[in-house]
């Protein structure tokens, strides 16, 4: 849903941008002048969608660095002591998965308290902890990962988890 909104946005900027260029310089370009323009506000606006890209692997990044200062531990030397390797790995203390967008590793000692858990739909869970260090974190995503840190730190396994289903003794609906 996001993605057509800023390409829209994208899109206009740059007309608008073309536009005021054009104008601004009196009207008087050539077609390889407005071309080489657009080709460099198309690489900007390429650069800043690159830029928005890695914001989700970083925030996966910054949480590692938030658990190593309150935890007093280096994250490196965990996993080489654990020989974790792979984009996923879940023991007893950690819960680690990467995906093509999303860096997530938590440890256990980490988490003082989940605040909010909610299942959005089959795609998007929505879930919110409370760190040691006093912070709230809010975690939104992939439903199955998601869904598997929850089951991982409460110790139920995903079957067991209340599902979204129609009461299997309410009516069917009827059929015309």
């Amino acid at each position: 849903m996001r993605a057509p909104i800023l390409a829209g946005v994208g899109l206009g900027a740059t007309y608008l941008i073309t536009m005021s260029v054009i104008i601004l310089n009196g009207g008087n370009h050539t077609v390889g002048e407005v071309m080489s323009t657009l080709a460099f506000i198309a690489l900007l606006i390429f650069l800043g969608f690159c830029a928005m890209g890695l914001m989700a692997p970083l925030r996966g990044i910054l949480l590692i660095t938030r658990q190593e200062k309150a935890l007093d531990f280096e994250f490196a030397r965990e996993m080489h002591r654990l020989k974790a390797s792979g984009s996923e790995y879940i023991d007893e203390d950690w819960f680690i998965n990467v995906t093509s967008d999303r860096v997530l590793a938590l440890r256990r000692d980490y988490i003082k308290r989940i605040e909010q858990y909610q299942v959005e739909s089959r795609a998007l869970t929505h879930l919110t902890f409370l760190s040691t260090d006093g912070k709230k974190t809010k975690l939104l995503g992939n439903a199955v990962t998601i869904q598997e840190f929850h089951a991982w730190y409460t110790g139920i396994d995903i079957e067991e988890e209340p599902a979204e289903e129609q009461d299997a003794s309410a009516p069917l609906p009827a059929t015309a």
